[in-house]
């Protein structure tokens, strides 16, 4: 019995440590997450201060943009207040 009860302690203490360093493992993934998070904060916060101090330009995308809404606002208007076909 002797025998029986030192070989659960002796597994016991392995999952123990096995449970420790996964922990630490975690920890430091976590970590390694975290600082990287922050770096991408950081060039973001970047970005927008660039984005912020830029004069905005008119190459011309936006006035396409709008015009090809209102080409598909209408062809969908006309679509729906045209005749229907019988089916």
């Amino acid at each position: 019995m002797d025998i029986a009860r030192s070989l659960f302690g002796e597994i016991l203490a392995i999952a123990g440590y096995a449970v420790l360093f996964a922990a630490v493992y975690k920890l430091f993934q976590i970590g390694t997450d975290l600082g990287e998070i922050k770096e991408l904060l950081k060039g973001q916060r970047r970005n927008n201060e660039l984005l912020a101090h830029a004069q905005p330009g008119n190459d011309g995308a936006d006035e396409y943009a709008r015009n090809l809404l209102r080409a598909v606002s209408a062809e969908s208007h006309r679509t729906e207040n045209g005749p229907r076909e019988a089916v």
